[in-house]
């Protein structure tokens, strides 16, 4: 065909291929930086959540009243975007656990250490 070869189809079909290739480079770019902003929206989410969970248990981890700890941990493995919750205690025991830990190759994972004294005077062990 003699319009394939004629210099304002060459012209055109580099332009087209020019316009293509920086509308994939700009929606490459944008889906990058959406999803690294929800990657960062999530672990702000994990911090909060894991702090909220530290004031909750403060008092009934002190006293050791472990069936207090269990209906929050459950409550917040039920959230959509929290597929496990570990409280542990300052040794690395597990006191409670729910949720499924296997499964999920890229998974954010938050930790708050939670340290409370019963009074000044008592030391961490």
């Amino acid at each position: 065909m003699k319009w394939t070869k004629t210099i304002v189809f060459q012209y055109w079909l580099g332009m087209m291929v020019l316009s293509l290739a920086g509308i994939l480079s700009f929606t490459g770019f944008y889906f990058w930086k959406e999803a690294d902003e929800l990657e960062q929206g999530l672990r702000l989410e994990g911090i909060s959540v894991a702090n909220t969970v530290g004031s909750a248990i403060g008092l009934p981890l002190m006293d050791l009243k472990i069936e207090e700890i269990n209906p929050l941990a459950y409550a917040l493995a039920l959230q959509p975007d929290i597929q496990y919750v570990i409280i542990r205690d300052l040794r690395g025991n597990i006191i409670s656990q729910k949720g499924e830990t296997m499964g999920v190759n890229d998974i954010i994972v938050e930790k708050v250490p939670v340290s409370y004294l019963k009074s000044p005077s008592e030391k961490l062990r």
